[in-house]
């Protein structure tokens, strides 16, 4: 009898821990328990940018530490290009901060001088970053912010074309 009333407490709770066991694998399948696959917490994706064919965006990134926002791409045109002093303007959310653009490596430049104050020759480097300043982002946040860049078209580091052209782009950032 008492062999009996052992196999029946265990049968019972067995099988109850079976059912707690599916159940919890059936939650972690669609991502509610233990963040699994299907949800959860989400594994990054690298950080992206979109500027327009002829600028190539390489990188995008933003510093929780410093408050900094920074577009990196190339000037594949044919045609230098200069930018004027605040010509970089990136929102996040609703928030609107400008900066400014320089060539870090001019093109057949070995080194990472500019040559002539915000010129980037055709094939150079270009970083454009702007201070967030007051804006509070946490260190993991995924940001989705859009920018503009003025620049205008120079045939050499001296002499540039009259009027002011306009870039947008886009990008998605995980924040640092």
């Amino acid at each position: 009898m008492k062999i009996q009333i052992g196999i029946e407490y265990f049968m019972v709770y067995a099988f109850s821990l079976a059912v707690v066991g599916y159940v919890l694998s059936v939650f972690n399948v669609f991502g509610l328990v233990l963040g699994g696959s299907s949800g959860g917490v989400a594994t990054p994706t690298p950080s992206s940018c979109y500027i327009t064919p002829q600028f190539p965006c390489s990188a995008m990134s933003i510093s929780s530490n410093t408050l900094e926002a920074q577009v990196e791409f190339s000037n594949t045109g044919s045609t230098g290009i200069k930018f004027p002093g605040q010509g970089f303007t990136i929102m996040i959310s609703s928030a609107k901060y400008t900066g400014s653009c320089e060539a870090v490596k001019n093109s057949g430049s070995s080194s990472n001088a500019v040559t002539y104050s915000g010129y980037a020759a055709p094939g150079a480097e270009v970083l454009c970053s702007a201070y967030l300043q007051g804006a509070t982002i946490a260190r993991g946040s995924q940001l989705n912010p859009s920018f503009s860049i003025g620049y205008e078209l120079c045939p050499s580091s001296t002499s540039c074309m009259s009027g002011l052209f306009n870039t947008t782009g886009t990008g998605t950032v995980y924040v640092s």
